[in-house]
């Protein structure tokens, strides 16, 4: 299994995803609180943005790896 994946703060991707998600998952949670129920169609946006920010990031850091390891 060479392709086994660390779910641990050592691993980048790990790191990445909790400093994304989570200051989003905060932001959401306090425009729930504050905002009225006619913006929750919004706030559902809110993670959507999250995770494709993450994976644009996750998409580029994978093409770098992978050009890195085929230039040794």
């Amino acid at each position: 299994m060479a392709g086994r994946f660390e779910c641990n703060f050592k691993n980048k991707e790990v790191r990445m995803y909790m400093y994304i998600m989570v200051p989003f998952f905060i932001a959401g949670l306090v425009w729930i609180c504050n905002m009225q129920n006619k913006y929750n169609p919004i706030v559902q946006l809110i993670p959507l943005i999250a995770w494709t920010i993450y994976y644009i990031w996750r998409h580029s850091y994978r093409k770098k790896m992978k050009t890195e390891s085929s230039n040794r």
